[in-house]
């Protein structure tokens, strides 16, 4: 598929990630991974307070295209509001 992608100007990034390393991949970008021989695979979905407005994005785009998310975001924006204390909510 990269091939395709390439052709289409699409930037395409390869990364080998050895063990105790860590891979960050930030908001609306794509990835995919490939694993082989034996392995153990572990992932990881953190935010921080700065990445909720690409959350609220993706779940409209993700009702547009009738797409369960992984997880609540509305949850989350609830679990931040009421665990940190460095938010300040502005009330109408």
């Amino acid at each position: 598929m990269s091939p395709r992608l390439k052709a289409n100007n699409v930037k395409v990034v390869i990364a080998h990630q050895h063990e105790g390393e860590f891979i960050i991949t930030f908001p609306q970008a794509y990835h995919a991974g490939f694993n082989h021989g034996y392995n153990c695979a572990e992932a990881v979905n953190f935010a921080t307070i700065d990445w909720l407005k690409f959350g609220a994005k993706c779940v409209d785009t993700y009702r547009k295209f009738k797409k369960e998310p992984c997880f609540s975001h509305d949850e989350l924006l609830m679990n931040v509001v009421n665990n940190d204390k460095s938010v300040y909510l502005a009330m109408e």
